[in-house]
């Protein structure tokens, strides 16, 4: 007999979604200043006109829309400990982010495993394809990162802004009442222990996140949030990626309404929770938001 999931199955999860907002921010950023794919060659050329990123009569299509799997491991080097699909729609211009427990059933080929056996089997790339297979959709790329590539990740981005009310002691974090910033490893520390008094949840955080650090004057980083990404990442993303998807992503960031929505992939676990079967009703409804139309 299978058991209803609870919420404290995805807790072991929660810790990565941060890290899905701070990559997608570095995508949408590195945007507005990654070279066009007919300039990759030819980077010096002081002759091509930057005309080709005006918006004026731009629409984008769902053809531009792409999705990343973010693989979440403690170290470089061990066994993932979280998954979370980030896509992005230019159209609806929203960022979806999926937790998807590590534990979840999938099928490639004739193999079937659990998402982390098919990750052990081959590396990420098939975690990337057991995803895929789950969602029943392409996923474009992925991007492995490590606790300590969060928390430079955070700091690449500036931080987070947060006013307090009244002061927060935890740990070893101490805040004043009023304007605090907050950096990677504060962050890290204070995002262990929800709900606090400063984030009643992930999901809060990311968003406050996301409306300090999604914005135009972020262009000016680019090359140093490239170079963050990176660093602090084993992926398959490329410079032609991001070109090829330079416009929609400048397009995303001019909108007023842009938004971030959480989905949590549903269903039952097997009895010794070693297992985590999703519900057809919730693959339905996250693949009706994400499958390129």
């Amino acid at each position: 007999m299978k058991k209803e999931r609870s919420s404290a199955s995805v807790f072991a999860i929660s810790f990565v979604i941060s890290l899905a907002a701070l990559l997608i921010v570095i995508m949408l950023v590195l945007s507005a200043t990654m070279l066009s794919p007919d300039r990759l060659s030819a980077a010096s050329d002081e002759h091509s006109s930057p005309s080709d990123l005006s918006l004026a009569y731009y629409r984008p299509t769902q053809e531009e829309s792409f999705s990343l799997l973010l693989i979440q491991c403690r170290e470089r080097n061990t066994a993932p400990t979280s998954y979370t699909l980030v896509h992005f729609d230019p159209v609806e211009a929203v960022i979806t982010l999926v937790s998807i427990p590590p534990e979840t059933e999938s099928t490639i080929g004739t193999r079937t495993d659990t998402l982390n056996g098919q990750y052990d089997y081959a590396g990420s790339d098939n975690a990337k394809i057991g995803v895929g297979n789950v969602l029943l959709t392409e996923v474009d790329c992925y991007a492995r990162i490590d606790e300590n590539g969060r928390v430079n990740l955070i700091d690449a981005l500036g931080g987070l802004e947060k006013t307090l009310s009244t002061a927060y002691r935890q740990g070893n974090v101490s805040l004043p009442v009023g304007n605090n910033l907050l950096d990677g490893t504060t962050l890290s520390q204070i995002l262990e222990q929800l709900p606090n008094s400063i984030f009643p949840s992930e999901g809060e955080f990311l968003k406050e996140l996301l409306e300090q650090r999604l914005t135009s004057e972020l262009a000016d980083k680019g090359d140093f949030l490239f170079n963050a990404f990176l660093n602090n990442t084993d992926t398959d993303v490329t410079q032609f990626g991001y070109a090829q998807h330079k416009k929609a992503m400048r397009y995303y960031l001019s909108q007023q309404e842009r938004r971030v929505e959480l989905r949590e992939l549903t269903g039952t676990w097997s009895d010794d929770h070693t297992v985590f079967y999703p519900d057809a009703s919730s693959i339905r409804e996250i693949n009706q938001i994400i499958a390129k139309q």
